[in-house]
């Protein structure tokens, strides 16, 4: 039997929620959206505490 990791983005229910950022949880990020400003946090998947919300332009920067 095998066991999806939960940092596996085929195994992340909340994909299709519009508060999650694709491409950040594709990268096995958190990716919760922050709607009103549009930061985007990049902690790890199921990260403890709160989240680190950063703009997004800088993400697409890091990315080069």
């Amino acid at each position: 039997m095998s066991v999806a990791r939960w940092s596996d983005p085929q195994s992340r229910l909340d994909l299709h929620n519009i508060s999650i950022n694709f491409a950040a949880a594709s990268r096995g990020r958190c990716g919760f959206t922050h709607l009103d400003s549009g930061r985007v946090c990049q902690l790890p998947h199921r990260h403890r505490g709160p989240c680190d919300l950063r703009p997004q332009n800088r993400m697409c920067a890091a990315r080069g």
